[in-house]
């Protein structure tokens, strides 16, 4: 996966705001299969509420007071990405946040590099349960061509591009 898109609407809970969000693949629309955290920092580094893990089909929903945030994404093959300045308050009703992140990172180092394509490389043909779990890096079972050109186009990544909208 090249890009991500995670829709979230915020709504009012009695311990907090509820952030819920579905997190896909932009250049496909398939949700996303791979688990993604989602974590709520604050401006200390300090994580608030529990961390969220997506589900089979994409969604988290994460419980934090009132205030503004850093959201956090990690998935194992990704380089994370964090989302700066998250107004989390009440009167907030709908947020959508279009992540384009960088895959290929097998190793999980934060930079796309020759360790993660020598990975791909020496599970190449492989089938599920046969090869290491990020070198699969479109998800497909196999790792095959296609996961060697995602590295390819990504390497020497370590960011990414994010915007935000808040409506």
């Amino acid at each position: 996966l090249s890009s991500a898109k995670a829709i979230g609407v915020l709504k009012e809970a009695g311990s907090g705001v509820v952030v819920e969000g579905i997190v896909t693949d932009t250049v496909t629309s398939v949700l996303s299969s791979k688990v993604t955290t989602v974590t709520a920092k604050n401006d200390s580094d300090e994580t608030v509420g529990a961390p969220a893990t997506t589900s089979a089909t994409g969604e988290f929903t994460l419980v934090v007071p009132a205030g503004t945030y850093k959201l956090v994404f990690t998935k194992g093959g990704f380089l994370s990405y964090t989302l700066t300045d998250v107004d989390v308050t009440a009167g907030l009703t709908d947020v959508n946040i279009s992540l384009n992140s960088c895959a290929g990172d097998v190793d999980n180092n934060g930079v796309i590099e020759l360790d993660d394509l020598q990975a791909v490389l020496t599970d190449y043909n492989k089938t599920t349960g046969l090869f290491r779990p990020n070198a699969d890096v479109d998800d497909n079972g196999v790792v095959e061509l296609d996961d060697l050109q995602r590295i390819l186009s990504n390497y020497n990544g370590t960011s990414i591009v994010i915007s935000y909208t808040d409506r």
